[in-house]
């Protein structure tokens, strides 16, 4: 099975350790795991990579570039053909319902919703 999990970065925090966690284990049973992820670099890419997960950077560098990530995306899962879109935060989430009508017929695309009551003002989209 191809899964592929969107996420905005790969910075330290809770939902991305779970990501982690969720495509290192699922590699190890087999299955075709990729990360796409908006962002370059983080704390957590290298511990991807080194289980054998592609990290795949979709071009994002401000809050405003918006248009060519979201291209990349649909491409992306064009010519992978994941089984399931799985996106994991508020970025994410919206990214993966806008591009639904574009994705190969039976991909499936689930949402994870994780958050904290935090303010975010202090963080970048």
């Amino acid at each position: 099975m191809k899964i592929l999990l969107l996420i905005r970065s790969l910075t330290y925090g809770g939902a991305e350790r779970q990501l982690v966690n969720l495509a290192t284990g699922s590699q190890e049973q087999g299955r075709d795991v990729r990360v796409a992820v908006f962002y370059r670099g983080g704390h957590l890419q290298q511990e991807l990579e080194e289980a054998g997960v592609t990290v795949l950077w979709l071009g994002k560098r401000s809050r405003w570039n918006i248009m060519g990530p979201l291209l990349r995306f649909v491409t992306l899962v064009k010519a992978t053909r994941p089984a399931v879109v799985y996106s994991w935060m508020p970025l994410a989430n919206i990214v993966a319902t806008l591009t639904k009508p574009f994705l190969p017929g039976k991909t499936r695309v689930v949402w994870g919703v994780r958050a904290s009551n935090m303010d975010l003002n202090r963080y970048n989209w």
